[in-house]
């Protein structure tokens, strides 16, 4: 056998291998009538882009079908005026707009410090004690890779996340788009990975919070962070939120260039994320 051919057969066995790690659950199509969730939600959105917001806020308005214990919605905007922002959810939610939504919105206007990432620590300020899940949402630019990503928000979407999460071992949800196993990147076969280890292992050291880096290589995580996930999970990340912060990039005078830039903390954090809960013996399922 050419040594060309005995590759691209180990390659497609190492694809099999990693498909047979993941998580994944089909999306089903039946939803009770007054679906009543007895849980504390927080949704944390970054607006970086105003035309993306709108399309967002479409996805937000079907969390609004379920009834539940408490809900809140949490908007970090960069380079926008509120006013824009409160005239496109008045035009999303349109009559649906009542005084006890509107309650529901918090607003932080913030820096273009850490993109997306930088935005969602700035959010965990406001995450509350009782909390039991928190989500996050940006405005990420790919069209594509945004929409695969939100189909965790459709109606189904939303009933089925939070059923899965009421399984003890079942701590995180993504779309079955975007899920990427850390091994697959380490591996030399593919694009080198090995740089984040470092900097994933200073961040838990920093945080207290075991590194095993078997256990990281062996993690798999949601590419482009949409998610929800169990606020227990983000404990760590929550309770050293200024420091991550920290580390992140400083855009107010620069500009952060889609694939272009790596081997940045917000990367490491990304991947971080999932590891967390692997490490935590929490499953990252994947919605299709």
């Amino acid at each position: 056998m050419s040594s060309f051919k005995s590759k691209n057969l180990k390659d497609k066995s190492f694809q099999k291998k990693i498909l047979n790690k993941i998580n994944y659950f089909k999306i089903n199509s039946n939803i009770p009538n007054d679906s009543y969730f007895k849980i504390n939600l927080s949704i944390s959105i970054h607006c970086y882009d105003i035309k993306i917001f709108k399309e967002l806020m479409f996805y937000i308005l079907n969390f609004f079908q379920f009834k539940w214990k408490r809900i809140q919605i949490i908007i970090h905007y960069i380079n926008q005026e509120l006013k824009t922002i409160e005239d496109i959810i008045e035009d999303v939610f349109k009559d649906k707009l009542t005084m006890d939504i509107c309650d529901t919105f918090i607003f932080i206007q913030g820096e273009n410090v850490g993109v997306d990432i930088g935005g969602f620590i700035k959010c965990l300020d406001y995450i509350k004690e009782d909390d039991d899940y928190i989500i996050k949402i940006h405005t990420k630019s790919n069209d594509v890779w945004r929409r695969q990503m939100m189909n965790i928000f459709s109606e189904k979407g939303i009933f089925n996340s939070i059923k899965l999460l009421e399984k003890e071992n079942i701590g995180m949800i993504g779309s079955a788009y975007n899920i990427e196993y850390f091994r697959k990147k380490f591996n030399p076969q593919f694009s080198i990975n090995q740089f984040y280890i470092p900097m994933i292992q200073k961040m838990c050291n920093d945080m207290n919070f075991p590194f095993n880096s078997k256990n990281l290589i062996e993690s798999y995580f949601v590419a482009g962070t949409i998610f929800i996930c169990k606020k227990e999970l983000l404990k760590p990340v929550i309770n050293y939120k200024k420091y991550l912060y920290g580390l992140c990039l400083d855009l107010r005078n620069s500009e952060w260039k889609t694939g272009k830039i790596s081997q940045t903390y917000e990367h490491a954090m990304e991947i971080m994320f999932g590891y967390i809960a692997f490490q935590m013996n929490q499953k990252l399922v994947g919605l299709y």
